[in-house]
């Protein structure tokens, strides 16, 4: 076997592989010779069956196997002598018709990891972090308290705070919309779950009572059949209740959380959460800061088929989301800059993995998945039978990143800015 190697680009490369009319002969004949040892024709005793017969039989599959090897042989043995380090798996461009006893060629393209001087070293960040406040406190006390809200049933009529409870039916130009429709449906007025046109039919409605309301929907409606159509609404109120939330004493603590026993103790134990919440957050954009200063810093190319599978992955991912079937100029741009971006992280972060000797063996990877399936309270094996095989091994990837960010955390020094004040409102 010989070969010859083309650069297209950095990281391209066209590789044509000749194997010797010789070496093919010699192929086929040994293929012949195997399947002719284990051939069941009918006429003749097995090892026994002339060769033209067997040729004559299995010819076109021993031509298929024979040029499965080659191209598997061919391909594997050139990327071991040039040292290729793949991306994407090669893909064959062109190949000769396999005759016995002739030459056979074949080329082959493949994309190759990019060449990237990575170093970790000192840099500077500036970054805003998010800071405790005491409204965030309070807002987590009275949702501590709205959770236990209780609710008592009114003769009056409903308001805004009201939980009402509605059956329902949605028609379109008198014909029912099969999906538009429920049974004994909580409604909280005033919190904008549901449409505004259908919250107004509720208020001023006692329990009991029945009317009807044509709504009017928005044309970005996630559900297509009735976006941007006004559909008629039949309601029944079944049920208003008026929701009475807990004060908050010593008493109630005790009853209904298990680390407080006092309002006092519950501020400091919400405090405490909180504050462990943003030291999470800031972590969080510190990381994204530095890797976000690498990858900008770094210039190398980055392979055309790797960045396209990325972009058409980031696309459909976009079109699920907004729920439409093409992108705008404007999105198209925008993720084509993100996988642009994506791309060229998981290229300087694997780089530096390699430079900085940084893996994660199985011992490692098992302790780690052990910690995600204790956040969830499950066995582990319960927990990779539900992530699966594939996704195992992208943790592996995930840790090892990270690992490398730490690498570049510890030479990142932070530096606080403050957050930029609002323009006052003339």
């Amino acid at each position: 076997m010989n070969h010859t190697l083309k650069t297209i680009s950095d990281v391209e490369k066209e590789i044509t592989v000749t194997f010797p009319a010789a070496e093919v002969s010699e192929r086929f004949a040994e293929t012949f010779r195997r399947v002719a040892r284990t051939a069941s024709i009918k006429g003749f005793r097995p090892g026994k069956v002339p060769l033209s017969v067997v040729k004559q039989m299995y010819g076109k599959a021993v031509a298929e196997e024979v040029e499965a090897h080659f191209l598997e042989t061919g391909i594997r043995e050139t990327v071991v002598k040039e040292n290729l380090r793949l991306i994407e798996h090669p893909a064959v461009t062109q190949r000769n018709p396999l005759i016995e006893g002739a030459d056979f060629t074949f080329s082959f393209k493949v994309e190759l990891f990019p060449t990237i001087a990575a170093e970790v070293r000192e840099c500077h960040v500036a970054y805003t972090p998010v800071e405790f406040k005491e409204e965030m406190l309070e807002e987590e006390v009275t949702s501590f308290r709205r959770r236990h809200t209780v609710f008592s049933k009114v003769e009056r009529p409903a308001r805004d705070g009201d939980r009402v409870t509605v059956t329902f039916a949605g028609t379109h130009e008198g014909k029912e919309l099969p999906g538009v429709k429920g049974t004994e449906v909580p409604v909280m007025l005033g919190e904008k779950h549901f449409l505004e046109g259908f919250e107004d039919a509720l208020r001023g409605r006692r329990a009991g009572e029945k009317t009807g309301a044509a709504v009017p929907f928005p044309e970005n409606y996630h559900a297509k059949e009735i976006a941007g159509k006004t559909v008629d609404f039949s309601i029944e109120l079944v049920a208003v209740e008026e929701a009475q939330v807990p004060e908050l004493t010593d008493e109630f603590v005790a009853q209904h959380h298990d680390k407080a026993k006092t309002v006092a103790e519950l501020r400091d134990v919400l405090r405490e959460g909180i504050v462990r919440y943003l030291d999470d957050i800031n972590r969080e954009t510190q990381r994204h800061l530095v890797v976000e200063r690498y990858v900008r810093e770094a210039d190398f190319p980055v392979p055309p088929s790797f960045l396209g599978s990325e972009t058409a992955s980031r696309r459909e991912e976009h079109k699920r989301r907004a729920r439409v079937e093409e992108l705008t100029p404007d999105d198209e741009k925008t993720v084509r800059e993100e996988a642009q971006f994506a791309a060229k992280r998981f290229l300087l972060l694997q780089q530096l993995a390699r430079d900085l000797s940084v893996t994660v063996d199985d011992k490692a990877l098992e302790e780690g998945l052990a910690a995600e399936a204790a956040r969830y309270g499950v066995p582990i094996e319960h927990y990779k039978r539900y992530v699966g095989e594939h996704r195992v091994e992208e943790r592996r990837l995930v840790m090892q990143e990270r690992l490398v960010i730490d690498r570049l955390i510890e030479k990142a020094v932070f530096e606080k800015k403050p957050r930029a004040e609002k323009p006052e409102k003339k």
